[in-house]
């Protein structure tokens, strides 16, 4: 892992914040939980389980060992750890989407 950059998941997650007006938090304005807009974050869009290989792919990390899980991220340059050392919420569907593009099914756009 030397020389490989880490990025947090935790630091994708968007801040609780609460409109002036309506009190409602961001996440609530826009439809959607925290951790679904942590993924759009990430990686652009969200792991579509409707197809049956996103869906096994989530299942094969379901019945992992967690830690397993955690060292799979972190191989591919994700720590899916909060600062207290529990995982994100929505840790799965960032194996997940990782796994997806390992297997060709998410296609990993480069930034130039």
């Amino acid at each position: 892992m030397t020389g490989k950059k880490i990025i947090r998941a935790e630091d994708y997650i968007p801040e609780r914040t609460e409109h002036k007006d309506s009190g409602d938090t961001l996440s609530d304005s826009v439809g959607m939980s925290r951790d679904k807009i942590m993924l759009l974050n990430m990686f652009g869009e969200l792991p579509n389980y409707s197809d049956k290989r996103y869906e096994n792919i989530w299942q094969e990390f379901i019945d992992a060992d967690p830690a397993e899980i955690v060292a799979y991220c972190l191989e591919k340059g994700v720590d899916v750890r909060c600062k207290d050392g529990i995982p994100v919420a929505g840790w799965y569907d960032i194996a997940t989407m990782l796994k997806a593009i390992d297997t060709g099914l998410l296609v990993k756009i480069e930034k130039t």
